[in-house]
C-alpha cells in the first residue's frame, strides 16, 4: 500500500473524530493462502465511536492484496493480482448475553486494466449459553462487477451469498476454540459449502491472534476448492 494510500485512508478516519469526541483505534493485518498459489494481505485500519453504552459505529478501512494462478483456454499459467481497497461501516451491539453487528462494504479496484467495484452486507449474531460456550449465526451477501475471479470472461455482475453458524469454545482464559460451516451459493448456479476450525488467542485485552484452517468445496468450471490457510493480527479498543 502507497503511501498516498495510507494518508487518504487517514483523513476518512479522521472524518469521525472530527466529529465525535469519543472515539478508539483499531488496526490489523490478515493472511490467507491457498490452492492455485492464492496468497493475499489485508492491512486495515479503523476507529470505533461509542454512541452508547451498549453499541458503537466503527469506520474501517482495509486495502486488499491478492494474487493467484489461473489456466488460461490455452493452456498456459497466468498468475492475476489484484489491489482492492475496501471501505467498511459497521453497527455493533452488546448487552448482557447477546452480541450483533450488521455492516456495508464498498469495494474498488484495478483488475487487469479494468475497474472491480463490488457492495457488501454482512450480518451476525451472538449469544453465550454458558461461560465457555457461544453460539454465533451470520449472513453474508456480496454483488461485485468484474473480471477477478474468472479472468477469461466478460466483465459481468456476480451475486452471492452466504449463511454461517459455528461455536466459540473458551478453552483457557485467553483462548478460543471456534470451529464454522458455510453455505454458499451465487448466480451462476455455483454452489459451495466450507468449514473452518481456529483458534483466537488473547494475550491482552485489545490484542487478538488468530489462526485458522479452511476447507473449501466448490462444484464450477473454475475450481478454488481446496485447503486454505489464515492468520490475523488485530487490535481492538
Amino acid at each position: 500500500m502507497s503511501i498516498k494510500h495510507w494518508v487518504s485512508a487517514a483523513s476518512l478516519l479522521l472524518v469521525p473524530a472530527l466529529l465525535f469526541g469519543e472515539v478508539y483505534p483499531q488496526a490489523g493485518l490478515e493472511t490467507y493462502m491457498g490452492p492455485n498459489g492464492y496468497l493475499s494481505f489485508s492491512p486495515w485500519a479503523a476507529v470505533r465511536v461509542s454512541t452508547s453504552p451498549n453499541s458503537s459505529v466503527i469506520f474501517k478501512v482495509y486495502r486488499h492484496l491478492l494474487n493467484f494462478d489461473y489456466v488460461t483456454d490455452e493452456g498456459t499459467t497466468v498468475t492475476q493480482d489484484a489491489q482492492l481497497s475496501n471501505f467498511t461501516l459497521v453497527y455493533y451491539y452488546q448487552k448482557g448475553k447477546l452480541d450483533f453487528y450488521a455492516a456495508g462494504s464498498y469495494l474498488t479496484g484495478p483488475v487487469r486494466g479494468l475497474s472491480y467495484y463490488g457492495a457488501a452486507l454482512d450480518s451476525g449474531v451472538e449469544y453465550k449459553l454458558w461461560k465457555f460456550l457461544t453460539v454465533t449465526a451470520g449472513v453474508y451477501l456480496l454483488n461485485e462487477n468484474s473480471v477477478l475471479w474468472f479472468p477469461d470472461q466478460a466483465q459481468r455482475n456476480v451475486l452471492a451469498y452466504s449463511l454461517k453458524s459455528g461455536l466459540k469454545i473458551k478453552l483457557l482464559a485467553q483462548l478460543v476454540f471456534n470451529p464454522n460451516v458455510y453455505i454458499l451459493k451465487n448466480s451462476d448456479g455455483v454452489t459451495a459449502l466450507s468449514y473452518s476450525a481456529g483458534l483466537v488467542y488473547m494475550p491482552q485485552d485489545s490484542v487478538y491472534i488468530t489462526v485458522y484452517y479452511w476447507r473449501y468445496g466448490e462444484r464450477s468450471d473454475y475450481k478454488f476448492a481446496g485447503n486454505y490457510l489464515s492468520a490475523g493480527l488485530n487490535f481492538y479498543f
